[in-house]
C-alpha cells in the first residue's frame, strides 16, 4: 500500500480552533486527513469554514468523539478544557 493511500485512510477530528487551532486546522486541512473540526464558539466555526470547506464542523465534542470514521482526535484547547475533553474521550471509546 502506497502513502498517498494510507494517508487516505486517517481521519482526524480537532477540537479548539482558537490560535494554536486555526494552525492546526490548517496543517490537517492541507494534508487531506481531517474529518471534522469542533468549537464551543459559533462565531470560530463560520470563519473556519470560509477558509477551509467541505469538512464537518460542529460546537459538540461528543460528535467528534463518537464518530466512527474518525481514528484520532487533536485536543487544541485551554488547559481548563484539556483533561475534560481527553476523559470524554476515553470514556468515548
Amino acid at each position: 500500500m502506497s502513502v498517498l493511500a494510507k494517508k487516505r485512510d486517517i481521519k482526524i477530528g480537532i477540537l479548539g480552533l482558537g490560535s494554536w487551532g486555526r494552525n492546526i486546522l490548517r496543517n490537517l486541512y492541507e494534508l487531506d486527513v481531517l474529518h471534522t473540526a469542533c468549537d464551543s464558539n459559533p462565531q470560530v466555526i463560520k470563519e473556519r469554514k470560509k477558509k477551509f470547506p467541505g469538512i464537518n464542523y460542529t460546537l459538540h465534542p461528543e460528535d467528534v468523539f463518537k464518530d466512527p470514521q474518525i481514528n484520532a482526535v487533536i485536543i487544541s484547547t485551554s488547559g481548563n478544557y484539556a483533561l475534560s475533553f481527553s476523559k470524554g474521550g476515553i470514556e468515548a471509546k
